[in-house]
């Protein structure tokens, strides 16, 4: 009975409308003294697991036996070594993960341990259940907040699943927070019962005692929280919001590095104070819906305020993890990994973190060795390197990957599948003694090294090959130029001996190999050419001796590599590529929301590029296009299949369905003579078809594109 009077109390003095029940039911935790439950607190996002939690933590704190200790996932890389050296160094015990734990659950105030935004630990969630559950919950409480997850069958779990409050307990939660009793029902209806949208809506109107956040709302979730958040704050509050929003955390200092000024103490107090603003006692991070609406607004209304915002919040990450001691330096880069938005560049970030563990390039077997020529081969086919007649050229450059595989198989670094089969390799090799010859039969590799001073070409010669810094990367071969993952290792692989000071030459097409030569800041020779290729390419270098390699990571974490579209290609799965190709058929007569669908990109690239929709807009690029592959399926009259519909019955669904618009679902049906049943599924099967066609003509440019 005292503990229910305790959490009546908490929700009272924190206004936490309809989580009595929950927090009763956390109270066990309080009375048990060792073999915890896991304890699993899941909902959607706005829900409110982390306000539940911080109440929850502050009663587990007034009862003198537990020290609430916070974990923000979003900036931890889950591991047991990881866990054991936090919580030793914390508690200053020495021993495994479970020894510690052990220790620990003997001082007079155990900690209670929470994780919080557990779903950005990613993959590593199970493992991560199982570890919690044998080794820290026998003897410390744990208490999970995030998304929903699959729960391994061998761990012990307690699960506390949070729901939208009902029409009830958000009146309930309205009426304590002032507003009006006749506007609940609205409010209940555009909200959904979210807390956080209640939150925001009663916060708009107490402030502005205006209705408008109802009207607001009907244009999109998004729209509804950055027009709240952004009328209310006033004009020194907003910046504040705005780059806030861009990072996992915030402190004070990283906000003034972001907005290049001092911060008023109490302006920075009312930020933190904020109720969208979620606290730990080391660190604030904004709400994930908020921070998102903001992020959306600001990178397309003001993008090069937006970069700039990054751009500072990465150096200063980058800066405090040069100073800060191995623990702390972890944590500052999971901060800055938090900021990339470059696939490829997040995993050279991670493989930074990890130089001596990364194994996911090798030396060449004998059996690597017979598979070479024939992924070469593969190689030229797929990126119409050379023309499609050129014996000779494939022949020498054949040859010339023989003689280079004679010289020394280790210049080979090979990437494999889990079978064993090669994906994909490069040579990097070093310009010594060993080398040079081979070096000096190259166009343009021997161009460079004859221009090269006489006393540095001789240094060069003498050196062997364990010493020499200058390297040359040869070849870097991807059968599939969509494998994203194949190159993200093997830049993983370049940056690591890059941490070396290696200093690096290449011919490697700039069209076809970007991110290389673009990503990397390769700088271009003048006048030295190879003309090994059809079209001549110009040599380029990099030198890390020269520059920091964190200036290189903040460049392509900041900007696409590739153009968007290869990267939807590669990225989404068959259902997600027909739900946007379903969401812009929706969109027709919404050009400015159509240009933010992901096959925008897509749409200027098969409509002739940048030109094309420079006059018109993405959006009305995106229709046309849409609108030409339905004329397609009507003109599709040689239709062959026996079963279900044929292309020109698909065709006529869709324009009367989006382009002529008849009118309702049900009336279409009619117009077209079909049960309305049978509508339905002719009419998902139109989407499916329209996607099948859009991808294949996105398959067939990504092959016949010189990247």
């Amino acid at each position: 009975m005292e503990f229910i009077k305790e959490v009546r109390n908490a929700v009272d003095k924190n206004k936490l409308v309809g989580r009595e029940r929950e927090l009763i039911s956390l109270g066990p935790i309080l009375e048990t003294k060792s073999d915890y439950s896991l304890t699993i607190v899941t909902g959607e996002a706005g829900v409110g697991k982390t306000t539940l939690l911080q109440v929850f933590a502050d009663l587990a704190s007034n009862s003198g036996r537990f020290e609430p200790f916070w974990m923000d996932c979003r900036n931890m890389e889950f591991s047991v070594e990881g866990l054991t050296d936090l919580l030793g160094r914390f508690f200053l015990q020495k021993g495994d993960l479970k020894t510690i734990c052990a220790k620990i659950a003997m001082l007079p105030s155990k900690p209670l341990l929470f994780f919080d935004a557990f779903e950005h630990i990613g993959q590593k969630g199970q493992t991560a259940l199982e570890v919690l559950s044998s080794l820290v919950s026998p003897y410390l409480p744990v208490i999970i907040a995030g998304r929903q997850t699959p729960i391994p069958e061998n761990v012990n779990v307690v699960l506390l699943p949070l729901k939208p409050f009902g029409s009830k307990l958000t009146v309930d939660f309205l009426l304590k927070n002032s507003i009006p009793v006749e506007l609940t029902v609205e409010v209940y209806t555009v909200t959904q019962g979210n807390p956080l949208l209640l939150n925001l809506f009663s916060w708009y109107y107490l402030n502005r005692q205006s209705e408008q956040a109802l009207y607001t709302f009907n244009e999109g979730q998004t729209e509804f929280i950055y027009q709240v958040v952004a009328e209310v704050a006033d004009t020194q509050l907003l910046p504040l919001i705005e780059a806030t929003s861009l990072v996992s955390s915030f402190s004070k200092e990283l906000l003034e590095t972001m907005l290049g000024s001092r911060i008023n103490q109490e302006l920075f107090l009312s930020l933190s104070e904020l109720s969208f603003i979620a606290t730990s006692p080391n660190s604030f991070w904004m709400h994930e819906l908020v921070a998102k609406a903001f992020a959306i607004t600001l990178k397309k209304d003001a993008p090069e305020k937006y970069l700039s915002y990054k751009k500072a919040a990465f150096q200063y990450y980058s800066n405090k993890a040069k100073q800060s001691k191995k623990w702390q330096a972890q944590e500052l880069r999971l901060k800055r990994m938090y900021l990339c938005e470059n696939e490829l560049a997040r995993s050279i970030m991670f493989a930074q973190m990890h130089l001596e563990s990364f194994s996911g390039v090798f030396p060449t077997s004998v059996e690597d060795i017979a598979q070479i020529p024939e992924i070469w081969l593969a190689w030229v086919q797929s990126t119409a390197l050379l023309p499609q007649n050129s014996g000779e050229a494939i022949e020498k450059g054949v040859k010339d990957t023989e003689r280079l595989m004679k010289l020394d198989p280790d210049f080979f670094r090979v990437i494999k599948d889990d079978m064993g089969k090669l994906k994909g390799y490069h040579t990097t090799f070093p310009a010594c003694k060993e080398t040079i010859d081979y070096l000096l039969q190259s166009p343009a590799m021997a161009e460079y090294f004859e221009q090269l001073p006489t006393k540095e070409l001789k240094k060069i010669q003498q050196q062997s090959p364990k010493d020499s810094k200058i390297h040359v990367i040869r070849h870097v071969v991807i059968p599939d130029p969509a494998d994203m993952e194949t190159r993200s290792i093997i830049l993983q692989d370049i940056a690591k001996s890059m941490r070396n000071g290696i200093h690096y030459i290449t011919s490697i097409p700039q069209d076809v190999y970007q991110i290389l030569v673009d990503g990397l800041g390769f700088r271009q020779i003048k006048g030295i050419y190879d003309y090994t290729f059809p079209e001549p390419i110009p040599l380029v270098e990099l030198d890390f001796q020269t520059e920091d390699i964190d200036l290189w990571l903040e460049r392509i974490s900041l900007g696409s590599a590739l153009p968007q579209w290869i990267t939807i290609l590669s990225r989404m799965s068959p259902k997600g590529w027909v739900e946007a190709v379903k969401d812009a058929l929706e969109q027709l007569d919404q050009p400015k929301q159509l240009a933010q669908n992901p096959f925008s990109s897509l749409a200027a690239a098969l409509s002739g590029g940048e030109s094309s929709y420079l006059t018109k807009g993405l959006g009305e690029v995106l229709v046309d296009v849409l609108s030409d592959f339905t004329q397609r399926l009507l003109s599709n009259n040689n239709d062959q299949r026996t079963k279900g519909p044929t292309d020109m019955m698909l065709g006529e669904i869709l324009i009367h369905t989006y382009f002529k618009r008849v009118g309702s679902r049900e009336q279409v049906a009619e117009y077209l003579g079909l049960p309305t049943t049978t509508y339905y599924r002719y009419l998902h099967r139109a989407q499916d078809r329209i996607g099948e066609l859009l991808r294949q003509e996105a398959e067939k440019m990504l092959v016949q594109r010189k990247q």
